[in-house]
């Protein structure tokens, strides 16, 4: 069999029985602060021989198969189960990825409600789509956007900026945050400065929030702050981790909270 073949089948056994797969979760905060004001719920996955698999090498596989309804239906309703059940940071947003098929998916709203629905009402659950999604027509992503935020759901635009997308573009969709890829993060010192400035300006335009992504540093943390940009993520605050490690601080963490999850 080939090894392409032995990889795809693999993946599905861990995804539907998901006796390898778990949620890590890397926290958003209010830079102005460090306050947690959110987490990003990521899918993980360890594979008992070769160890941890990078997710762009399994999602790619999960996205392309019948399993994405499977991912869709796990990744909310765990998240939010971990976070209602042990955090008393409030209030509080949990992000979850998906992908733009998932938007023609038939189920799909019924699947993100169900997971919303167990969520107290300081909890908001905010859906990630990539920027590629811009680029794409979806007929039925006007009706699933307004539907799920009626029920108090949020969407976010990730990784913005990669697809050299014409900031105009925000205006499509009524995204609630815009997240900023970590590469103009990284270069928010020099060149990226003014392109970090435009995205926020837009995004204000819209009504947006901005996210800042990939913050690695203090002098970036800082100058992202000079900007006025809200919210920032990254290795700097902490790294994905499990929900038995989520903000438990320690000397290389430099989140001023005192909330510890316990398992």
């Amino acid at each position: 069999m080939p090894f392409e073949w032995q990889y795809a089948l693999m993946i599905r056994s861990a995804v539907c029985e998901w006796f390898a797969c778990y949620i890590a979760h890397q926290p958003v905060v209010e830079i102005a602060t460090r306050r947690v004001t959110g987490v990003e719920a990521l899918i993980r996955w360890t594979h008992p021989k070769w160890g941890p698999v990078s997710p762009s090498a399994f999602m790619t596989e999960v996205e392309s198969s019948s399993l994405l309804a499977s991912v869709t239906r796990f990744a909310p309703q765990r998240a939010t189960e971990d976070i209602a059940q042990t955090t008393d940071i409030r209030p509080l947003r949990i992000a979850v990825n998906i992908a733009p098929m998932d938007l023609e998916r038939k189920g799909f709203v019924a699947d993100v409600l169900a997971a919303n629905d167990k969520l107290p009402d300081d909890i908001t659950l905010v859906l990630e789509v990539t920027e590629r999604f811009l680029l794409q027509k979806h007929p039925r992503t006007e009706a699933i956007f307004n539907s799920l935020k009626a029920h108090g759901v949020q969407f976010a635009i990730d990784d913005f900026g990669t697809q050299h997308s014409n900031l105009d573009l925000l205006g499509r969709f009524p995204f609630d945050y815009v997240k900023i890829d970590g590469q103009f993060v990284r270069q928010v010192d020099r060149q990226g400065r003014e392109l970090i400035r435009a995205i926020a300006a837009v995004s204000k335009h819209y009504g947006m929030e901005v996210v800042a992504e990939g913050v690695e540093t203090e002098s970036q943390h800082e100058a992202l702050r000079s900007l006025g940009i809200p919210f920032g993520q990254g290795y700097f605050y902490q790294r994905p981790e499990p929900i038995s490690q989520l903000f438990v601080t320690t000397s290389t963490n430099p989140l001023k909270t005192k909330t510890r999850v316990t398992p």
